[in-house]
């Protein structure tokens, strides 16, 4: 909260000059026109650091939010694209201002939370027969199930999560997408996956 000019000239005069004739307090005297003038200039610098104090962060930034799109650069993503509200800059912008990496299950739910909705990642285990674990590549399996799986089920198509998985994905792991509002697996044929339903 910034100070008017007469509230630091008050405060200059009665509290911070030494007491004596030669220091009068009196707001009508030369050495208080002379402190007027550097008040002014002290109240407009705190008036503009108040503007600023919402800027110090792209969720609340009007006056800098161009300067954090160019401070961030495009988002590698896409998801800047298209036309965009200031609050969906805001929430855009300050997602990647804090975003940490991670590669954990744990991470990506907190990342979607962050987004504004829930997701929950599954990872099946692979069924074991006897000393047969299916999946290894060694009798019945293709190289192309050796992996690991997530399933990750989201509550719609086009959150603009799935391209972040995809490009952060574990590299031992396949990555399914599940939409709540879809029966199957999104862009997984029932066929082409390990385990059932």
């Amino acid at each position: 909260m910034s100070r008017s000019a007469h509230d630091i000239l008050a405060e200059w005069l009665c509290q911070l000059l030494p007491s004596g004739w030669a220091w009068p307090t009196d707001e009508a005297s030369n050495l208080a026109g002379l402190l007027m003038a550097l008040a002014i200039a002290r109240a407009q610098l705190e008036a503009d650091l108040a503007a600023l104090l919402l800027e110090i962060s792209p969720k609340t930034s009007t006056l800098l939010l161009d300067d954090y799109r160019a401070v961030l650069g495009p988002d590698p993503y896409g998801r800047d694209v298209g036309t965009l509200t200031q609050a969906q800059w805001q929430a855009l912008l300050y997602s990647r201002w804090v975003a940490r990496g991670g590669q954990s299950i744990a991470y990506y739910e907190a990342l979607a939370t962050s987004l504004g909705f829930t997701l929950t990642i599954y990872e099946p285990v692979a069924a074991v027969y006897g000393a047969f674990t299916y999946g290894d590549g060694t009798v019945y399996s293709t190289p192309e199930y050796d992996n690991f799986v997530w399933v990750v089920t989201l509550p719609r198509v086009g959150t603009g999560i799935e391209a972040i998985i995809r490009a952060n994905q574990p590299a031992d792991a396949d990555v399914v997408f599940r939409y709540q509002s879809d029966g199957g697996f999104g862009n997984y044929p029932f066929d082409q996956i390990a385990f059932g339903s």
